[in-house]
């Protein structure tokens, strides 16, 4: 089976309308401010990629920042748009888990890879951030940048 990995959060979910809530801020991370703009992406738009030219019978695993708590809000989001991921193709982030973005997002794609697929079977991982995309490609996997806005100014380095 061929497998897409696909972020959420500015790749195929607008969360333009949200995303000045997590704006750098000099005192560091507003944990408050992440939980505004987690339970306000019920009302971001669409904008699916994953059935591009790829065949029905490709699995598309989502893989988000996003923490685990806010699981059903997502469910809720994919829903309203009319779609929903098969079991265990939503992977969210432990709420304990405070690494930043990309490694927390690999470990997600390596424990995948030792418990459920090969990296051969990978066609596409489709991330907004390009260090996530150099991420995967340094693991070698077909990285692709994909951003519904390019404006990566918002999201901190060392942030969630």
């Amino acid at each position: 089976m061929k497998i897409v990995l696909c972020d959420i959060d500015n790749c195929i979910s607008d969360d333009g309308h949200r995303v000045h809530l997590i704006q750098d801020h000099p005192s560091g991370i507003d944990w408050a401010k992440y939980h505004a703009y987690h339970k306000a992406c019920v009302r971001d738009k669409a904008d699916f990629i994953p059935e591009m030219g790829f065949p029905r019978a490709y699995q598309v695993h989502f893989i988000s920042g996003m923490p685990e708590p806010y699981r059903e809000i997502r469910l809720k989001w994919f829903m309203m748009h009319g779609r929903k991921p098969g079991p265990n193709l939503l992977h969210l982030r432990p709420m304990s888990d405070r690494r930043n973005s990309v490694d927390s997002k690999r470990a997600t794609v390596i424990h995948l890879l030792e418990t459920r697929f090969d990296p051969e079977d990978i066609v596409a991982c489709y991330d907004d951030r390009r260090e996530i995309v150099e991420m995967y490609q340094e693991l070698g996997l077909p990285g692709i940048h994909r951003a519904i806005r390019d404006d990566e100014y918002h999201y901190r380095a060392t942030g969630p």
